[in-house]
């Protein structure tokens, strides 16, 4: 279980090796690289069912393939968002951090859940499959932001910002 004296002594930490070793830049390829998977997976598998299926009518199978695309796009910018974020702590504080670690599995347990969920939801007809994934996306994230908000870790995105800003002396 992680308390708010936990997270408290992690961001002192994090301060110190910031001072220290500074913020990562890490490489682009790094950074877009899971976002890329799940926008390929959620614009991907929509389609294969879609194509594969016998009684599909063009322009729905047209409608459903853009509404996968945006939805994959908007995970896209999300995942590589949290990934410049996270990719920024230095390695080492990383590996031995208990809050990162948590934090990172949580969220790659909810990309994974709703990628799940996504794919059950794929299987249905045009636009109930549309309404099904605004609903499943809108559900997520709301239940995402609320689970990871209980955290109050707006600290850890300050000290890195804090630490990207100084200027070169």
């Amino acid at each position: 279980m992680i308390t708010h004296y936990d997270i408290k002594m992690e961001m002192q930490k994090l301060k110190e090796v910031l001072s220290v070793e500074g913020v990562n830049i890490p490489s682009l390829l790094q950074v877009i690289k899971p976002g890329t998977y799940v926008f390929l997976w959620v614009l991907l598998w929509p389609t294969f069912l879609r194509l594969v299926s016998v009684k599909s009518d063009v322009r729905d199978v047209g409608f459903d393939i853009c509404a996968s695309g945006m939805m994959g796009f908007l995970l896209f910018v999300a995942i590589t968002n949290g990934m410049m974020l996270y990719l920024a702590i230095p390695d080492s504080f990383r590996k031995d951090s208990k809050i990162i670690n948590f934090m990172y599995s949580k969220s790659k347990t909810y990309i994974l859940l709703f990628l799940i969920v996504f794919s059950m939801v794929s299987f249905m007809h045009s636009i109930l499959y549309v309404f099904a994934l605004m609903i499943t996306f809108i559900l997520f994230f709301l239940v995402y932001t609320i689970d990871i908000n209980r955290y109050n870790l707006s600290a850890i995105a300050s000290v890195i910002g804090l630490f990207k800003k100084e200027s070169v002396s």
